[in-house]
């Protein structure tokens, strides 16, 4: 942003004047600076699918086995006879004397064991099956509840029935040695249960992966006709988990889920998560404890608009869309834009992973805010860029504001301000803002300290605009016409102070005398120079001046710098030239242009030939306090020396 007064009227030393150019407009430009940058997150819920958790069929525990039949007669027995006189009977030769069951042993039938169903009895009854089994259902008396056949058999066993006083059940056995399917036969036990190790209990992970991981099963248990060990891993937003992550076996008791598409809903920061481990030896299952982890990696928080202009209110939530903030680190591929769910909130996210995902991996980030157009950046404990680390599930309260950004402009302390561009327009202009309420004056001269009283504003032509303020609290404005005076400027003061010039390489503090600087090009003033009560000094230098440092002058003594091109009283970093005494006269005279700055308070007289460029912005600052005040010193003009003087006669003949 630039603010500048064309061509100015150059006083010549006389006093009253704080601000003069000749041939020029004395104006500052209204214009935004933009100090920041944007992004945030969105939230997508993922439903992940919720398949049924499989069964390893794991066999119903048989009931007691009866003790074995006294064997018939020898000879006897298979002979397709079922001769009862000479003993043979259902339990010791049931391939003759096994009757045809009535399966649904309804009240008052005949059931296998030869007696009435009915609802006390408790035997079961069975298919005429000759031994090896077979896959017809079984029911137990007393009711129409068939039993089938249910289990998955590994090789060359089968699956068969089994039917005891207690019931049926299924389990496998290898094909030509089944036996009857009411001999209990193999008995199959449970795995030991999984523990799990990483992570622990309420743990957090971070993207690019979810690393699970388990001890070891150690005893896996009998599973009738052989054993199939397997782990599977299920994971879930809810307890017991149900969907399945992954299948292991054993010696890979771990496994790592990557931020890809098929699961991309494990990966929403700040969102606890269950799991659980699941061994099975193929017929029974043995189920882990359930664990949680939070998904970390979360960086989030709000943007305020600060309606109190720099007080860091967070009453009211951002309500313009055009902030943004801007995120990088870690594994981020440049600065990415955050996603931003609201007008007032934001999070970042990973432009790595599918999806975008918020969960970032962890590692420090910078997040960079840009307030809309139009606005500044207002305040937050952080500054405008925050350094953070992604160390916990949610870094949720990282917070920016902004306000209403005025322009740079300028006012005046007692004195007089002239502007002489005689080409009309606004040749005197700074806009002083509508958020200039008290202390803040809203005034272009403010009243001197001592009288109480403003200085005037001339101008040769045109027009004046102070916007929401207003000249002076006298209102002492006035069109004078061009300027009619000598043109004090480098070449005058080295003709009109000729030999008392001595030729000096100007470094340090100057001593009292008259100085003509033989540096050749800029003259660059890098030391505070502090010109103590009685001297006066005199500077002359054929260029520009840059002044990098602050020049007081003591009440008593006087300090007059004149330069043939620019003075420039620098606000670059390191620099901030705040506080300038003295008389100063150039060509033009700039107060720096750096973004953000400090406010200049200038002094004195200042004298331009062409024009003034006020290029101070406050950012925020500019609400509230002029980013240039120049303070009228009639002390500065009164203790110059002797030779610099002129008397002025008027002749009149009466």
């Amino acid at each position: 942003m630039s603010s500048y007064i064309k061509r100015r009227l150059v006083l010549l030393v006389s006093s009253g004047l704080l601000l003069v150019i000749v041939g020029g407009s004395l104006w500052f430009d209204r214009q935004i600076r933009q100090v920041f940058k944007d992004s945030l997150i969105a939230l997508a819920i993922y439903s992940p699918p919720q398949p049924p958790e499989p069964s390893p069929n794991p066999s119903a525990e048989p009931g007691t086995s009866p003790s074995p039949p006294p064997p018939p007669p020898s000879g006897t027995c298979g002979d397709g006879a079922c001769s009862s006189a000479l003993g043979e009977n259902e339990d010791n030769c049931p391939s003759d004397c096994r009757q045809t069951c009535d399966l649904t042993c309804n009240s008052g039938t005949i059931c296998c064991n030869g007696t009435s169903c009915s609802a006390e009895s408790t035997k079961a009854c069975w298919p005429n099956l000759p031994p090896g089994g077979g896959n017809s259902g079984c029911n137990t008396t007393g009711t129409t509840n068939d039993c089938t056949i249910s289990c998955s058999c590994p090789g060359d066993y089968t699956c068969r029935l089994r039917c005891s006083s207690s019931g049926c059940y299924s389990d496998c056995c290898q094909a030509g040695s089944c036996g009857d399917p009411g001999d209990p036969g193999c008995s199959s036990t449970d795995p030991g249960a999984p523990i799990l190790n990483t992570p622990a209990d309420g743990g957090t992970e971070f993207a690019p992966t979810i690393d699970l991981a388990w001890n070891a099963v150690t005893d896996w248990g009998t599973a009738c006709g052989g054993n199939t060990n397997t782990y599977t891993v299920y994971a879930d937003y809810y307890n017991p988990p149900q969907t399945i992550l992954d299948y292991k076996t054993p010696g890979n008791e771990s496994t790592s889920i990557p931020n890809d598409a098929d699961h991309a809903w494990l990966f929403e920061c700040g969102r606890t998560y269950y799991w659980r481990v699941v061994a099975s030896n193929g017929v029974r299952i043995a189920t882990s404890l359930t664990r949680s982890f939070t998904m970390g990696g979360c960086i989030s928080g709000t943007v305020y608009n600060d309606a109190m202009l720099g007080g860091c209110s967070t009453a009211t939530p951002g309500d313009n869309s055009g902030w943004t903030i801007s995120c990088s680190g870690g594994d981020l591929v440049g600065s990415v834009p955050a996603i931003k769910p609201t007008s007032s909130t934001f999070a970042c996210v990973d432009n790595n992973s599918t999806g975008n995902q918020q969960a970032l991996r962890d590692a420090q980030y910078s997040i960079t805010f840009t307030p809309p157009s139009g606005m500044n950046f207002s305040c937050a404990p952080q500054g405008t860029t925050a350094l953070t680390n992604a160390t916990t599930p949610n870094v949720s309260d990282l917070t920016f504001m902004y306000s209403q950004a005025e322009a740079g402009w300028f006012q005046t302390r007692g004195g007089n301000v002239f502007a002489g561009s005689t080409a009309g327009g606004e040749t005197i202009k700074s806009q002083i803002p509508d958020t200039c309420v008290a202390p803040c004056l809203p005034y272009f001269s403010l009243p001197d300290l001592v009288t109480n009283q403003p200085g005037s504003v001339s101008r040769a032509s045109g027009t004046d605009n102070f916007d929401n303020g207003s000249v002076s609290t006298e209102g002492w404005e006035a069109q004078t016409g061009s300027y009619q005076g000598i043109t004090a400027d480098y070449q005058f003061w080295r003709q009109f102070l000729g030999d008392n010039l001595v030729a000096k390489t100007i470094s340090g503090n100057p001593d009292t005398g008259f100085w003509l600087s033989d540096i050749p090009g800029t003259l660059t003033i890098a030391s505070d120079w502090n010109v103590s009560s009685g001297q006066k000094v005199v500077v002359l230098h054929d260029g520009d001046i840059n002044i990098t440092s602050n020049q007081t002058v003591a009440v008593g003594s006087s300090l007059m710098i004149v330069a043939s091109g620019t003075i420039t009283f620098d606000d670059a970093i390191n620099h901030d030239v705040t506080d300038v005494q003295g008389i100063y006269i150039a060509n033009s005279i700039s107060t720096g242009d750096d973004s953000p700055s400090v406010a200049f308070i200038g002094k004195g007289t200042f004298v331009s030939w062409n024009s003034f460029s006020f290029g101070r912005n406050l950012g925020i600052g500019n609400n509230t306090l002029a980013a240039e005040t120049f303070v009228y010193r009639p002390d500065l003009v009164y203790n110059l020396p002797t030779e610099v003087k002129r008397s002025h006669y008027l002749w009149q003949e009466k």
